[in-house]
């Protein structure tokens, strides 16, 4: 409406619909998207409609955002504005600070009168800058909030493919996180070669660091084990909900991924030339397939995976008591399971009989011991299970 009123002078007319819609709405909370090329004409309906206006800090320092530099700097927020750090469809604040220009960085500093603070926790000072604003509201995108780069980027206007992917996970909010130091959990799924590959991470200090003398690297072990062996179910399954959330948004990647004509042909060549063997299945499966899949399903596979994936644990850092404990534990979560013998619908290389996987384990003078729980009639071809701790002086 603000474009069709700086073209043709509707400001009148739009200002009489505002109104028209409050009357029958009651007042709504609206903000006025003001960003880009500001004309009188457009700042001018901004006052008359009383909607608060969009103020964005990254715009104050960077030449690539030409216009009026000077009202996205906060000492000349209005009541009535939001204050943003950046929006969706900018950078986050961490590699934005890194792109813009030395003259840029230092407009920083100088701003902010903050020669101190190293570079990487600037970010904290620039969102204290906006809370401190005279803006009614502030509003932080998530990614801000924890310091993350470019890789947590929601979106990159003009572009397909790669938008719209970054998820908050769970274990970066947690009280339980917060209380271990801000211990680092992970989780990722990805393919490798023929194994498609589940990898379970946490990362945080060595005990001998805790202030209150924790068992810090068992309560690692205890929270990474269990996000691996008992994920939040509801009733006996995945949570439906959260499976349509993830059908939905595997459905638009998968999508966007088909207006990609150069990434869809090499997906398709992929998937002709190695079939149904594992080289040829993708960690994101294909369009026609999504629909289908049901949280019963993939409980399913969860627990295959559990019953026959080869299954390695790496231990970075610790003594061999703290490795022997975290093995333990490990063991003791596999004994709850009924592991496979062997994978029928693959020919057997032990021959027809196989006993029950056995560990083997080996440590080194590095302080780290590898648990492998080797099935030697579960091929490579299936899944692997990783469950590395790095439990290493990160302070």
């Amino acid at each position: 409406m603000i474009l069709v009123a700086r073209r043709f002078g509707f400001s009148i007319w739009l200002i009489e619909l505002f109104r028209a819609v409050e009357q029958a709405l009651g007042k709504r909370e609206i903000i006025a998207e003001d960003l880009g090329y500001m004309s009188e004409t457009v700042r001018q309906l901004v006052r008359d409609s009383g909607f608060p206006g969009m103020k964005v800090l990254e715009f104050a320092f960077d030449s690539r955002d030409t216009g009026s530099a000077s009202d996205y700097l906060p000492h000349n927020y209005p009541v009535n504005s939001v204050a943003y750090t950046g929006t969706h469809d900018n950078e986050t604040l961490v590699s934005w600070y890194q792109t813009v220009t030395d003259a840029e960085r230092a407009m920083v500093r100088d701003y902010l009168y903050d020669y101190a603070t190293p570079e990487e926790q600037l970010y904290k000072s620039m969102i204290a800058l906006i809370l401190r604003s005279a803006a009614a509201t502030c509003i932080v995108p998530m990614q801000d909030w924890l310091g993350l780069d470019n890789s947590a980027r929601i979106n990159k206007p003009s572009t397909v493919g790669q938008n719209w992917r970054w998820r908050l996970k769970k274990t970066q909010l947690t009280k339980k996180l917060a209380r271990l130091y801000g211990a680092d959990l992970t989780v990722d799924a990805r393919p490798m070669g023929c194994s498609h590959n589940l990898c379970v991470s946490i990362t945080g200090i060595k005990d001998q660091f805790a202030l209150e003398g924790e068992k810090l690297t068992q309560e690692y072990a205890a929270l990474a084990l269990g996000t691996a062996f008992h994920p939040y179910f509801v009733g006996s399954t995945f949570d439906p909900e959260a499976v349509g959330i993830e059908k939905q948004m595997l459905k638009k990647a998968l999508e966007d991924e088909v207006n990609d004509k150069r990434l869809y042909c090499q997906r398709q060549a992929n998937r002709e030339f190695f079939g149904d063997s594992p080289a040829g299945v993708r960690q994101e499966g294909y369009l026609e397939e999504v629909e289908g899949l049901t949280p019963e399903q993939l409980t399913a596979a969860y627990y295959e995976m559990l019953r026959t994936a080869n299954i390695e644990l790496l231990v970075l850092g610790c003594t061999a008591e703290q490795t022997a404990a975290v093995k333990d534990a490990l063991l003791a979560e596999l004994a709850a399971i009924d592991r496979c013998r062997w994978r029928k619908t693959l020919p057997c290389p032990a021959g027809n009989r196989c006993t029950k996987p056995k560990p083997m384990i080996w440590c080194r003078r590095s302080s780290v011991c590898c648990s492998r729980w080797a099935n030697p009639c579960a091929p490579n071809s299936w899944l692997l299970c990783a469950l590395p701790w790095r439990c290493t002086a990160a302070v």
